[in-house]
């Protein structure tokens, strides 16, 4: 049984097509809102995306994002190709994610070039150059 079956795939063409999904709010007060619909359309592409990069079962993948509806995404679509999941997050520090993904062998990360602070976003610092 793979959940995202439970949580998406089996609402396709009905009436919960329609319905929020995820609800989401940055620190300016914009507010973002995906359907079910919407949201299953962007996890199929996005797992379709991981096993074009040979990407499936068993295979460790990284995720260190901001908290952003992306970040459903990125975790939904690793779970639909039966990959782990492995959650990072900047109070880690560089040394223990590092030291994760090592011990995850996770064969690939998801990043996000930028990340959310209170009341500021702050560029990535490999973008800064």
């Amino acid at each position: 049984m793979n959940i995202v079956h439970n949580l998406l795939d089996k609402y396709a063409d009905t009436p919960t097509d329609k319905k929020p999904a995820i609800k989401s709010e940055t620190e300016d007060g914009t507010a973002r809102t995906l359907t079910y619909r919407e949201l299953r359309d962007q996890v199929d592409r996005m797992a379709n995306s991981l096993r074009s990069l040979g990407l499936g079962k068993g295979d460790a993948i990284g995720v260190f994002m901001p908290m952003v509806p992306e970040i459903v995404v990125a975790m939904l679509a690793i779970i639909k190709i039966g990959g782990i999941f492995l959650p990072l997050f900047s109070g880690f520090g560089a040394a223990a994610i590092v030291s994760r993904l090592n011990d995850a062998e996770a064969k690939a990360l998801f990043t996000a070039g930028w990340n959310v602070s209170p009341r500021k976003i702050l560029p990535d610092e490999t973008n800064r150059r």
